[in-house]
């Protein structure tokens, strides 16, 4: 066991602690006040905090933001350490940064509790993160920070045994439009078509009429293709379905479409499904109750894991609303307009409620990119996009993590929005499934 001496226990101070040994590392650890059950560990001993005249392994001097009990502005210096870039510089010990309020302030995502600038969906713009413009934005900072303080260990203690770390590969499919013509209901077909005709858009009106008349497939039907590359590489991937009421963002077929219900009843069958609460519900515990239970109702359980449609997340009330909901796992935490590590982290981790200051049950999967990211924001080409990803799925297995991608099943049709990206999704899945 790690034994760690601080001279008082704060919970932000289990939290990270319990992040770098428990969650990364896989190692048991225990933190304490009592310097002679210190003194007499006979394992690796950590010190935290500053003037502590103990015999240990590790010196680690401490910032002053684990010892707060506030949500305040922090005067954020840089440093570098080992090619990466880190938070909190301290001026002696055995690191020069302190590495528990580093990781602290980046998974518990203490910079969006602060006041900023949202950008037009109330969402939180990764331009103002600090791991964006200090350009560390694609590397997992704390999986690092606790591969160099594993390497430490082993160099004064050789023999100590670290578990494993896996490797896990999670693709995700969000369901927010399962077709991109029918099943959309008489007055939405009607609509579109007069549209069409009113734009003398015939090509696009041909397109669609055929699709109606079954002589040719919705683009966007392209679940017999997942299923076929899931089944060919091994793999289990994770879907989100998106059942909320139709309104302007929220644009998919009806909850009752026979259709539909039956592509949620197969996956279900095969794979993990969780609920894609809509746009609105958000904000709102009630809808996303709701949607919940019309997932439920479709296939028998009770979904425990979620994604929030447009990547809607605010602190801490989106998650706060889904514990209330009985869900576990949650699958947002990721940028809709950049790729990366958003909380600097590839290892599934607890949610920690800043306001509160209290770690929570409920487990967040940080996801590195996403498919319209690339093309709509990036301006990534399709035969591009695995260059983009590559670097991220390397260090993650390299650390040791769960690399998680978002796809939609639009881009692995034929819509002409989405032309050449056909085998995209599959060159990753062969990539990223090695």
């Amino acid at each position: 066991m790690i034994l760690i001496y601080c001279k008082s226990i704060s919970n932000r101070i289990q939290y990270a602690t319990e992040i770098i040994f428990k969650t990364i590392l896989l190692a048991d650890f225990k933190i304490t006040i009592n310097e002679n059950e210190f003194n007499n560990h006979t394992g690796p001993k950590i010190t935290y905090g500053n003037n502590i005249n103990l015999s240990s392994d590790l010196v680690l001097e401490s910032a002053n933001l684990l010892f707060e009990a506030s949500i305040t502005k922090q005067n954020i210096e840089i440093a570098t350490y080992n090619d990466y870039k880190v938070l909190f510089p301290v001026n002696s010990g055995s690191l020069p940064f302190d590495p528990f309020a580093t990781v602290f302030y980046l998974v518990s995502r203490y910079e969006e509790y602060l006041p900023s600038p949202l950008d037009n969906h109330k969402r939180y713009k990764p331009e103002n993160s600090v791991a964006f413009q200090r350009n560390f934005l694609k590397l997992p900072i704390c999986n690092l920070i606790a591969r160099d303080l594993k390497n430490m260990i082993l160099e004064k203690h050789p023999t100590y045994f670290f578990s494993p770390i896996p490797y896990k590969f999670v693709p995700t499919i969000d369901i927010d439009n399962a077709f991109a013509y029918k099943n959309k209901g008489i007055v939405r077909i009607g609509f579109s078509i007069t549209r069409l005709l009113f734009k003398l858009q015939f090509k696009k009106l041909w397109r669609r009429l055929q699709v109606h008349f079954g002589t040719k497939a919705d683009p966007f039907d392209t679940y017999a293709k997942q299923i076929s590359i899931h089944d060919q590489y091994n793999i289990r991937p994770r879907y989100f379905f998106l059942l909320g009421d139709y309104n302007t963002f929220d644009k998919n077929v009806s909850f009752r479409n026979k259709e539909y219900i039956d592509i949620i009843k197969k996956m279900n069958e095969k794979y993990d499904v969780g609920i894609h609460p809509s746009y609105n519900a958000n904000f709102d515990e009630k809808k996303v109750t709701k949607e919940i239970d019309r997932l439920e109702d479709i296939t028998g359980n009770k979904p425990n894991a979620s994604r929030q449609h447009y990547l809607r997340l605010k602190f801490p009330e989106t998650h706060l609303n889904l514990i209330k909901c009985g869900i576990k796992d949650d699958y947002t935490m990721g940028y809709s307009t950049q790729i990366g590590f958003r909380a600097s982290i590839c290892t599934p981790y607890p949610f920690y409620d800043l306001q509160s200051e209290t770690r929570t049950d409920l487990t967040i999967h940080p996801f590195v990119a996403m498919d319209s990211t690339f093309k709509y924001f990036l301006k990534v080409r399709a035969n591009e996009v695995i260059y983009q990803i590559k670097p991220l799925y390397e260090i993650t297995k390299q650390l040791g993590g769960e690399l998680v991608i978002i796809f939609h099943n639009e881009s692995l049709g034929t819509h002409k929005i989405w032309r050449n990206w056909e085998n995209t999704y599959e060159n990753i899945v062969r990539m990223c499934s090695k």
